[in-house]
């Protein structure tokens, strides 16, 4: 069984009743113990996961999430990339993050990252115009 986070049992649950939030943990914790084997995608989810259900550390392996090699050669023709430039009005190129616009993945980070990063890629021509896309919810 994999587990990407336990962020639910830890901040999300907090808008449901006492009984919904004690069961919902109670139910995880048994689905956790009963797996053979756990894979967490982080050592800080692993660590979350030992201290929150009580799973023994040598149960659980960090196996990080990593990009499947479909997307390294890319897939789509000239012909789609330049209908999708025109109509989302991208330039390319540009870096994408797509996922949760909450505090906890920390999104003010990544601008501030990727705003240092494109100094330094200016500075030696690379990439002009890169621009950063946020896509999420």
């Amino acid at each position: 069984m994999t587990v990407h986070d336990v962020l639910d049992h830890m901040y999300r649950a907090r808008d449901q009743s006492g009984l919904k939030r004690s069961l919902h943990f109670l139910l995880t914790r048994r689905a956790l113990k009963a797996a053979a084997r756990l894979f967490a995608v982080s050592n800080f989810t692993k660590n979350e996961v030992e201290k929150l259900f009580d799973i023994p550390a040598a149960r659980i392996e960090v196996v990080y999430n990593a990009i499947d090699e479909r997307f390294l050669r890319g897939h789509a023709s000239e012909t789609d990339r330049q209908m999708l430039a025109e109509r989302y009005l991208i330039n390319y190129p540009f870096l994408l993050y797509a996922g949760r616009i909450s505090p906890h993945k920390n999104v003010v980070r990544i601008i501030e990252a990727f705003s240092a990063l494109k100094a330094e890629l200016e500075k030696d021509g690379i990439f002009p115009g890169l621009k950063l896309i946020i896509i999420g919810y």
